[in-house]
């Protein structure tokens, strides 16, 4: 059976992990038997997205899914324990707040950084060191979970008694979500995308933006010629996410997704 079966690529595949407290590494068999869970949706869609049987219409739907699910491995609570589901069934206060840990993680310590989603972007992408940049290129969804359960048992948990997060707590967290920010988007502008063929990115993109005038789809195709093909894909994915965040939550939201879309666009150097 081909991947290429539109069934088949729209089945049930969850944005998250939840493995027993306790444990230090992904295991399928235990951890995901009906193969459903993040990691291996990553998986999926990356075979869909280099399959020569699957349709554009299916490439379009992975090249949008490995873009946010990549990001979501990366927040440690997307790969977190059965006991609290990731920290979504766990209630802590923050700044006066009542909200899950699993938010807390996902976006209010993210929020209390200055500066806009980009502004933050170009910074963090600034601090990356060229040793880093070049160490993040490789990696597969199995090592992100298995670093982020190794973040929750040294940095998530445990909770203070009274479930109040600190300053304190929301500063030792915050450089810990910029380096997850900062290495998923370097491994999916600079990595195993990057080994896509450039005509089948050019396809996906142009049936992305469904351009209708040749010509415009011809000055399209040359950007490829001249930029790094995969940069500019993931800028198309990146700006339409981008702009439904803003549709929805406004301009003043920033979560871990949303500065992750500019990260895509900082470390691609492209334009």
């Amino acid at each position: 059976r081909g991947v290429s079966r539109l069934s088949q690529l729209l089945r049930t595949l969850g944005e998250h992990l939840d493995v027993a407290r306790g444990s230090s590494f992904y295991d399928r068999d235990l951890d995901c038997p009906e193969h459903n869970c993040i990691v291996e949706g990553i998986n999926w869609y990356l075979k869909v997205l280099s399959s020569n049987d699957s349709p554009l219409a299916e490439k379009e739907v992975a090249l949008n899914w490995i873009a946010h699910l990549v990001g979501d491995i990366h927040q440690p609570l997307h790969v977190g324990f059965k006991d609290d589901l990731g920290g979504t069934t766990t209630k802590v206060s923050f700044r006066g707040k009542e909200q899950t840990l699993h938010e807390v993680w996902d976006t209010r310590i993210l929020e209390t950084e200055n500066g806009s989603a980009k502004q933050i972007a170009k910074r963090l992408d600034g601090q990356i060191r060229d040793v880093d940049r070049k160490a993040w290129q490789s990696g597969m969804p199995k090592d992100w979970a298995n670093e982020s359960i190794a973040i929750n048992t040294r940095y998530v948990y445990p909770l203070p008694e009274n479930h109040e997060i600190s300053e304190e707590y929301a500063k030792r967290a915050l450089p810990i979500l910029h380096k997850r920010l900062v290495r998923a988007g370097v491994w999916l502008v600079s990595s195993q995308l990057a080994r896509l063929p450039n005509a089948l990115v050019v396809e996906v993109c142009v049936f992305v933006l469904q351009i209708p005038d040749k010509h415009t789809s011809a000055l399209f195709k040359d950007l490829f010629n001249r930029f790094n093909p995969v940069a500019l894909a993931i800028r198309v994915i990146a700006a339409a996410r981008t702009l439904h965040h803003a549709k929805i939550l406004g301009d003043q939201f920033v979560g871990a997704e949303t500065i992750l879309l500019h990260v895509y666009f900082a470390v691609g150097a492209v334009f």
